[in-house]
């Protein structure tokens, strides 16, 4: 409670470690997880404050028994959708009848008192199945094109870095392979270098689309698998299916993913030591308007890529920026002037978000 009351009082806040007060590197005493690296992508300056300071900005709405539902959030309807497509998604696995088992999940959350009461009720049901079905064609799709269902792997790699054994661990998941797959025998190295040796099909409770541009801030977790994959030896194609559309991650060179996935390590690290002036989505916002790498001050950044960053960063008229989303951030940089940086955040999204978005490019039907 004490700790509660102390982090909403502004004049108890104090300023957070810099570039030019950063704090010692950690000594990291177990591996670092790939989801580990799929949360520093998406949220850099969270990761700092929740493993490296160990401070908890993300207040949980506390209710009493007699709390009753009366709307669903965004995060609450995307958790209450992840569960109805695990639900789905496994019962499909296990050749049963997805549709009923999405019912009896649905029935179960119902009882658990997280959704609306009385008229609101079938309202809120019909928001969280509508587009489950289309997600699932999709996925059928993707299946009958391969398959095969591989067996997880386990993915383990190390680095040296500044003198300590740097470990990532994790678990290469939702492996499939079509039945040419598992036959063709590559003559030489050149043709198995074309042929991907598997493929990813991922779920996603995201929408991936909006204004027809794919969503890239929700492929960054899926990215990580994508660039591990390719680290483990493996040349891969990974296909995110979400609730508007689906993406497909290309297949990449092994040793570009390789320096990809260990400059990602050394971020993760940087990032450790000080909140990375860094946000998701307004750093795809920025090189979706062309913003590239530079240093000094934001007055000498192209026009048109500030007013894009800004825009996504900073509130507006009846509007939520992506600063507002996020308590961490709206604590350490405020507005997207102070993200800025001198530069920094341009040469942050210029080494950790411009490689998936060269990878992915645009929709087939984008303008």
């Amino acid at each position: 409670t004490y700790a509660r009351e102390w982090e909403c009082q502004p004049s108890a806040w104090v300023a957070p470690p810099s570039r030019s007060r950063p704090l010692p590197p950690p000594v990291l005493d177990q591996a670092i997880s790939l989801k580990q690296l799929g949360e520093f992508l998406k949220h850099p300056v969270k990761t700092f404050y929740r493993e490296r300071l160990r401070i908890t900005l993300d207040h949980e709405n506390v209710t009493s028994d007699d709390h009753e539902t009366f709307a669903l959030d965004a995060l609450q309807a995307w958790s209450l959708q992840n569960e109805l497509i695990q639900a789905r998604h496994d019962a499909w696995l296990r050749g049963e009848d997805d549709q009923q088992a999405m019912q009896r999940q649905l029935a179960r959350i119902t009882r658990r008192g997280d959704l609306p009461m009385g008229t609101m009720a079938q309202i809120a049901q019909d928001a969280l199945t509508e587009p489950l079905d289309a997600m699932f064609e999709l996925y059928q799709a993707a299946r009958a094109q391969y398959p095969v269902l591989l067996e997880d792997v386990v993915f383990d790699h190390e680095r040296i870095v500044d003198g300590q054994c740097v470990r990532v661990q994790g678990v290469l998941t939702q492996r499939m392979a079509s039945h040419t797959d598992l036959t063709a025998a590559p003559e030489d190295e050149a043709t198995e270098l074309e042929s991907p040796a598997w493929h990813r099909i991922e779920l996603s409770s995201s929408h991936l689309l909006k204004d027809k541009h794919y969503r890239l801030d929700a492929l960054l977790p899926a990215w990580v698998m994508h660039l591990a994959a390719h680290v483990s030896g493996s040349r891969i194609t990974t296909e995110v299916i979400g609730k508007n559309g689906k993406v497909i991650l290309r297949a990449l060179d092994p040793a570009w993913a390789r320096l990809q996935f260990d400059t990602l390590i050394d971020h993760y690290l940087r990032g450790l030591s000080y909140p990375l002036p860094l946000a998701a989505k307004t750093g795809f916002a920025w090189l979706g308007r062309d913003g590239s790498r530079l240093e000094g001050p934001l007055a000498s950044a192209p026009l048109k890529a500030v007013n894009a960053a800004q825009e996504q960063y900073d509130p507006g008229y009846n509007t939520e920026g992506e600063s507002q989303q996020s308590p961490y951030l709206f604590r350490t940089y405020p507005s997207f002037a102070a993200l800025w940086s001198e530069g920094e955040f341009s040469q942050l999204c210029d080494t950790l978000y411009a490689p998936l978005r060269a990878c992915v490019g645009q929709p087939a039907d984008s303008a």
